[in-house]
């Protein structure tokens, strides 16, 4: 048994989720399975029903994203893509080329696929994971995780 159908996988990575995670900001309380949990299943961070903390990150071609919990690939969760806020670090009037050339919210351009994808967590140097995604302009794209 494998990934179900669909578009051309661009990036894949796997994501161990057992380390411990926070909920919401400033909680003392971290258990493992944080991205379970966000999506979504019922996993409470008890290792002793044999839960896996094993997920695997999939980036398809059209943009989409999904997780899958191994070994059984049940996808535990997707998106169409991923939104691009405002660009934190770039060159003196990026934003304004980019503006001009059509990569602007809401254009008719399809944004550029990703190639490279990482799902990290911290322990205590964030409360939550991210999600870090390289793009094929060379875009960094960079997500902290939520419930």
């Amino acid at each position: 048994r494998g990934l179900p159908d669909g578009h051309a996988v661009t990036a894949a990575a796997l994501v161990d989720d057992s380390t411990p995670a926070a909920d919401h900001p400033g909680l003392d309380m971290r258990v493992p399975g944080f991205l379970q949990r966000a999506a979504g299943g019922t996993d409470s961070g008890n290792d002793s029903e044999g839960t896996s903390h094993t997920l695997l990150a999939v980036a398809r071609v059209g943009g989409a994203l999904e997780l899958y919990s191994l070994p059984w690939y049940t996808r535990v969760w997707a998106s169409d893509g991923l939104s691009e806020g405002a660009g934190i670090l770039a060159p003196t009037g990026a934003c304004v080329g980019a503006a001009a050339a059509g990569d602007a919210p809401g254009s008719s351009s399809p944004a550029p696929e990703i190639v490279e994808l990482r799902l990290d967590a911290f322990s205590r140097a964030h409360e939550r994971p991210l999600l870090t995604a390289l793009r094929g302009d060379g875009a960094v794209l960079v997500y902290r995780a939520f419930l």
